[in-house]
This record gives structure tokens, sequence and C-alpha cells, in this order.
């Protein structure tokens, strides 16, 4: 299903998988056939989950699932009201009990909802067919990037806290790890597994330098709330204005001040020292 139009939705959805984070495969499956069995790895809804709504957001995007007679309906938005779903068949509850039917309903929102976004979430499966065993003791590596975030994906980091913790070791932002350099990525690898010593890390910013930045913020008066808005939404607007300012500024999306890194709260706060022409 989709609407009349889809142009503004097809670009966006172009730039946003530009950004998309590697996903972590972070299951195992063996499966059984009659001329022996084979392992394919894939990744968990909440593994892809993490590696793209950022970048969906970033271009006004966003994703949904909704039961509509007894199927999945899995969607793609864009903010012109532009829209695209498939539709998955769910098992009858009162057939197959509560339990297999959540199991039925998060595999149908996995399934659904990769191929909208154009992303694979599992081993290529064109050598697992049933006239075939070549999966069988395959040895296909995945690229330097790709087994980084498998490697940190087994420590629990993933998605945007993985971006976090590659820019503390690299003193440095990363908005995508494709920019990470080789040598980086090595030395990234050993410390993830263990074979290298923890490195110093990128000091986040400390509450002075929030509090300052804050500061200089409220003197910018990015937003003018209407009078007739609570005290509650004013708070909400100017929060949400401060978070777009420093997106620009940074290149990188961050939740709160307190995401900042020193170096980047200091270079901020340099922009409001500095004369003007």
């Amino acid at each position: 299903m989709r609407t009349e139009q889809i142009d503004q939705l097809t670009l966006a959805l172009s730039k946003a998988q530009r950004a998309f984070l590697p996903i972590v495969r972070n299951r195992t499956a063996t499966v059984s056939t009659d001329k022996g069995s084979y392992e394919y790895s894939y990744a968990t809804l909440d593994r892809v989950i993490d590696a793209i709504t950022d970048a969906l957001a970033d271009n006004e995007l966003a994703h949904f699932a909704v039961i509509v007679d007894g199927k999945l309906r899995v969607s793609l938005a864009h903010s012109s009201g532009q829209e695209i779903s498939n539709e998955i068949a769910l098992p009858d509850p009162a057939q197959v009990g509560w339990a297999r039917f959540g199991t039925a309903l998060t595999y149908a929102r996995r399934y659904g909802l990769t191929p909208l976004v154009g992303v694979f979430n599992e081993d290529d499966d064109d050598v697992n067919n049933e006239g075939s065993n070549k999966a069988i003791g395959r040895t296909d590596k995945p690229d330097p990037v790709s087994q980084l975030w498998n490697s940190l994906g087994k420590r629990g980091v993933a998605g945007p806290a993985a971006l976090v913790w590659c820019e503390e070791r690299t003193h440095r932002n990363v908005a995508n790890p494709r920019e990470l350099t080789a040598e980086e990525l090595q030395m990234l690898m050993r410390v993830a597994e263990g074979r290298e010593a923890e490195r110093t890390l990128r000091p986040k910013a400390t509450a002075t330098q929030i509090d300052q930045l804050n500061t200089a913020l409220d003197t910018l008066q990015l937003v003018s709330p209407p009078d007739t808005a609570s005290a509650k939404e004013v708070a909400a607007l100017k929060k949400a204005a401060k978070l777009a300012w420093l997106k620009e500024k940074l290149g990188r999306t961050v939740a709160s001040a307190r995401d900042l890194f020193g170096d980047e709260s200091d270079r901020l706060l340099a922009t409001f020292s500095a004369p003007k022409e």
C-alpha cells in the first residue's frame, strides 16, 4: 500500500539510508534439512531500530505498525504525508495462544520493517535453499565496521551509544562509523575485544561548562513562544530550539547538553565570545 505520490518520501529515505548505522546481528539460528543443517545470524528488532531510527528522524521519516483485520500493517511515513506500507498475516491467538502470537508479532514487525527501509538483517539466504548445503562451514567475514559493531553489540553497546563509544576513544566526532580510518578501526577492535588496554576517554562536558552554555544559549532567543503557551510548553519549545542549534553546530544529534564532550563545549562557548564581523 502507498499514497499516490512518494517522491518526497523516497528522496528522504535515500538520504537516511546513507546515515544508517551497521545492523548488529546478535542472534544465531540453526536450520535442519534432509541434507544436513546450517546456521545463519540475524538481528533482533531492537537492533534494527537502533540502527535506523535517528537517521529516519533526521530526514522527517517515521515507522509504525498497527493490526488491521488480522494482519500487521507496517508503515513508513514522511512529514509531507506520503506513506508506504506492507501487510503481513498474523496467526489467530485463539488457536496458537498469546505467547506464540507475541512471537509471530515480533517477527512480523521485523520482516515488515526491513524491506520498507531497504536493509537486510540476516545472512543472504540464496545459499541456504532447499537444494544446497553450501552454508555449512561458511567462513564469510563481515567488513571491519560490521566486525566492530558486532563486537560492541556483544558488550551491549549498540546504535547511537556505539557512536559515542567510538568518539570517546578516538577523541573526535563520528557521525557514521564508515568515517573511521583503518587505523582507528583496528585500534577500536583491539579495545573492544580486550586485546588492548582501554584508552584515555574523551572527557565529557563539566557541569560548569553545561551551565555556561545554557546561559549563553538563552541570550540567543532562539524561539518566540506564543503568549498563550503554558510554562511547560515554553520550556519544551526552548529545549527543542537549543537541541536544533546544537545539532546544526556539531553536525550530530544530542539528547541534551549533558551529551556534549568538553572540547565541544569549549568550542561552542568560544563562538559567543568571538568578535562579530
